[in-house]
């Protein structure tokens, strides 16, 4: 069974990319460790709140 859940998240202005944003804001609402991407500018980051910004080879490491 399926459940929609409803978070409020703060706004995050972080990159210039509002989707790499709203991704940011999601790790943040969900307490993640980290988040695995191969998306240059949010592996520019290297970590955003403690959070972990990684590619899938430095994760499968």
């Amino acid at each position: 069974m399926s459940q929609n859940l409803a978070v409020r998240t703060e706004p995050l202005a972080v990159l210039s990319d509002a989707p790499d944003n709203r991704i940011l804001e999601c790790a943040v609402a969900a307490d993640a460790q980290a988040i695995v991407t191969g998306d240059r500018a949010m592996l520019a980051l290297r970590a955003h709140r403690g959070i972990r910004v990684v590619s899938l080879n430095e994760y499968l490491g």
